[in-house]
């Protein structure tokens, strides 16, 4: 049996499954500004005039992998617009996130930044009604954003603000602007509008009272009326359930076995959590189609070990989150993984 330590394995850079986001949705590609007016975004560092509770949420307010923002709402449940991924073509179970990174709180002042990885999509919306997506990642950022009461219920006479990530800048504030509920012939529609001033790598950003602070919704992109608009968060209640299967006690199996595969997968089998264990070791077996179909081993250092064929090997010592996933092509004749020995250190 080969064994395998992953300082000793090829590193293999992760793909970005999304791109720069704005205005054209369908490939989440745009160069088109979302300027109000004037240009009043502002690259945030200590004399950047914002509200303590603000200064507080900036290491909850991430860039991800492709240039979209994201932001922390607890208990490793991360909200950003919908459109900064592909569309699931099967269903959110069988949807991998594995490529995308986020990095929390990038301000001119930041030092050392934190770093996770998205593990599944929870929730996603993407239609005339909505443009959010709920992922769970790991590990979860020590910061989070402040959620009181439904934000439907805000009053959106009161100012807002955007903070996020415009393309090729550190975390910036649109500064104050105002913002109106969305049209009322829109029935069931979660979207509102405000003409604070974004660019493209804004989408996901956090729509917050300038007062506040407190979360109002999720910046998705710019209209035609000269005005931005954004998706209000799923109702607390389901942000709060969501939080709560999140921080069950984490299952530490000794085996696990999957298979066979279907075509045109890409799929997490598990993933071992900071949660769960600091390290993890274990024997591990697979039968795929060899050169077409893959199994990917993602540690949490980021790198990335590809295996395909068949054959056994062993991992030891592999630092968490680990991640193993896998992608097949159109014939669907990938047999089993199996891991087993399964340690936790």
């Amino acid at each position: 049996m080969a064994h395998a330590r992953f300082h000793l394995l090829p590193f293999i850079s992760a793909a970005a499954i999304v791109t720069a986001c704005g205005g054209n949705m369908s490939s989440g590609e745009s160069n088109v500004s979302s300027i109000i007016d004037q240009n009043t975004m502002v690259v945030i560092d200590h004399s950047t005039p914002l509200n303590e509770r603000a200064k507080k949420d900036l290491p909850a307010i991430g860039k991800m992998t492709g240039g979209c923002t994201a932001f922390h709402l607890g208990h490793g449940i991360v909200a950003t617009a919908g459109h900064c991924f592909e569309k699931p073509k099967k269903s959110l179970a069988e949807t991998s996130c594995h490529s995308t990174d986020i990095i929390w709180g990038q301000t001119l002042d930041t030092q050392t930044a934190e770093r996770s990885r998205c593990l599944q999509i929870l929730d996603y919306r993407f239609d005339d009604q909505a443009d959010y997506a709920l992922l769970q990642v790991d590990p979860a950022p020590s910061a989070a954003v402040e959620i009181k009461g439904d934000p439907r219920e805000f009053s959106l006479s009161a100012q807002a603000m955007v903070i996020g990530y415009p393309k090729d800048k550190t975390l910036s504030w649109s500064g104050p602007c105002q913002a109106s509920w969305a049209s009322q012939s829109q029935t069931g529609s979660q979207f509102f509008q405000h003409r604070c001033d974004t660019l493209p790598g804004n989408s996901g950003s956090p729509v917050m009272d300038a007062q506040t602070s407190q979360v109002m919704g999720i910046h998705n992109g710019d209209a035609d009326n000269q005005e931005n608009y954004a998706s209000f968060l799923p109702a607390s209640s389901e942000l709060i359930e969501l939080g709560q299967k999140l921080d069950a006690p984490a299952a530490t199996p000794k085996q696990l076995k999957y298979g066979p595969f279907g075509d045109q997968l890409n799929q997490d089998l598990v993933h071992f959590t900071k949660k769960q264990a600091s390290f993890v070791s274990f024997d591990l077996s697979y039968d795929l189609e060899d050169g077409y179909d893959k199994l990917l081993v993602i540690d949490g250092l980021g790198r990335s070990h590809e295996l395909t064929g068949a054959a056994q090997t062993h991992y030891e010592h592999i630092p968490t989150p680990l991640s193993l996933v896998v992608v097949t092509d159109y014939s669907g004749s990938s047999k089993a993984v199996a891991l087993s020995s399964i340690r936790y250190e």
